[in-house]
């Protein structure tokens, strides 16, 4: 269950960030057990919604122990972890973007990377995504048809989606790390 309330219409008016990139005024939200920033952005066409949320919480949400919260996740996940990841796969499968990621690691510069992201999404560089190694990487059943000939079987870990594939950066420990 996601637990994000949104308002029913944006708040305050859009601003230009740079040119081809306005920005909707952000809202404080909760996204699987992380207190985040949410805000909206017209990237060159294509919609993004920007969950930021400070990487100390981030790492300590993904090792919080079963002695936090009294129940357990799968062997070698923390509770945190498997909120954060429900949580995300619930979002990628209620909205059904064609690409969503958790980037573990602020970038120096967010909006220039939120560009990056949009054109290789615009353009279906699946290659050009799943080498950037992100946390968690959702991409939809179109972009993820041809994963298997560049992706080696095992090299990554893999969330079960409906429509899609949803990988981490890596495997075991190093998942979102890669």
């Amino acid at each position: 269950m996601i637990r994000l309330r949104l308002p029913v219409r944006p708040i305050g008016s859009p601003v230009e960030v740079r040119p081809g990139v306005v920005e909707w005024p952000q809202l404080d939200v909760e996204f699987g057990g992380l207190r985040c920033r949410m805000r909206g952005a017209d990237l060159a066409g294509m919609w993004a919604l920007v969950l930021l949320f400070a990487s100390t919480d981030f790492i300590q949400l993904i090792s919080a122990d079963a002695d936090d919260t009294g129940t357990s996740g799968d062997a070698g996940e923390a509770v945190g972890e498997v909120r954060l990841v429900e949580a995300f796969r619930d979002a990628c499968q209620i909205l059904q973007p064609e690409v969503a990621a958790i980037v573990k690691n602020r970038p120096p510069d967010l909006w220039e990377l939120l560009e990056e992201l949009a054109q290789e999404a615009l353009t279906v560089d699946t290659p050009a995504l799943v080498r950037r190694r992100l946390g968690l990487l959702y991409l939809s059943g179109s972009f993820a048809s041809d994963l298997d000939t560049f992706l080696p079987p095992g090299e990554r870990d893999e969330i079960p989606v409906e429509d899609g594939r949803l990988i981490f950066a890596g495997t075991g420990e190093n998942r979102w790390w890669g």
